[in-house]
């Protein structure tokens, strides 16, 4: 038994040491919120308030962060917001104060038929080479 009990003593140390998963990724977000009518200008405080917080917790990289207005086919307010996560992991393991941040912004958006009020997609930078047209072609 303990001829067994070194190796398996050395399986555990080399597990408890080894590098965690590569969760440290980066990860960059498109957000759609679809502002309710007349609550355009507390929303945009709200994300104000999410990115100096983002920025304090270091949990978002500070350039590029984007904030864009238009309007849907029906005319009510979108707001979109472009950033990155300095890691993938933030946003499912988001510290309290960005959670009650969130909840607020729930307020200031709404739902339609098929979609959320707040929809989020990871999207990927192209870089000029990567367009048809570019360096690589």
């Amino acid at each position: 038994m303990r001829s067994l009990m070194m190796p398996i003593l050395l399986v555990a140390v080399a597990l408890a040491n080894a590098p965690a998963p590569s969760s440290d990724k980066p990860e960059t977000v498109l957000v759609t919120y679809h502002a309710k009518v007349g609550s355009e200008a507390a929303l945009l405080r709200q994300i104000d308030a999410q990115w100096s917080t983002l920025q304090r917790l270091h949990a978002a990289v500070s350039q590029p962060h984007l904030v864009l207005r238009a309007h849907d086919d029906a005319g009510k307010p979108l707001v979109f917001e472009v950033f990155t996560w300095t890691s993938r992991d933030i946003p499912d393991h988001a510290p309290a104060e960005i959670l009650a941040i969130w909840k607020a912004m729930g307020r200031f958006v709404e739902a339609g038929a098929t979609r959320r009020g707040i929809e989020i997609r990871e999207v990927v930078p192209v870089n000029s080479v990567d367009r048809p047209g570019g360096a690589n072609e």
